[in-house]
């Protein structure tokens, strides 16, 4: 368990909507992982496959989000298909953990650009057995989580360079 200082808040967007379990699913395995860390549900009325705009309302929101949080965003209408899982830190030190599709960079850029990047590759940190389609649940969530519970951001998997990111 990491010392509360090393604790960072978790900032949840998506475009799960609040008619079914998706957004409470994901809730509870960032629970089960770091059952100390908090969670701030921004939204999840993100326009349904929508990544320019839920890339907005994650770059508009920021300055008004924690210093340091870990930004878990998922709208991923490529899930399963070939984009990459990515974990990032800004140069602000805020984390963004979601798809590589162009729904994290405008928010990192906005907090000083992209310092580090790294494709979620190690897979001790997902859900077991991995779903084709809930890459929120099984791949983003619980690496937010043990992002936000201090694990060092280089632990997520391969280095990547930032300018090859969507």
């Amino acid at each position: 368990m990491a010392a509360a200082g090393d604790l960072r808040l978790i900032c949840f967007y998506s475009d799960y909507g609040h008619r079914d379990d998706f957004a409470g699913t994901c809730r509870a395995v960032i629970k089960r992982v770091a059952p100390e860390v908090q969670v701030i549900d921004v939204t999840h009325g993100l326009v349904e496959r929508d990544v320019l705009g839920g890339a907005v309302v994650l770059r508009n929101t920021l300055p008004y989000m924690p210093d340091r949080a870990v930004h878990l965003a998922v709208v991923d209408p490529g899930v399963g298909g070939p984009r990459r899982p990515v974990a990032l830190r800004s140069r602000g030190d805020r984390l963004f953990v979601g798809p590589d599709n162009g729904l994290l960079t405008l928010a990192a850029d906005e907090d000083g650009g992209v310092a580090d990047a790294h494709l979620l590759t190690n897979e001790e940190l997902w859900l077991s057995p991995l779903s084709a389609t809930f890459h929120g649940r099984d791949i983003f969530a619980p690496v937010a989580a043990r992002l936000a519970a201090g694990l060092p951001l280089e632990a997520v998997g391969v280095a990547v360079d930032p300018m090859s990111l969507s």
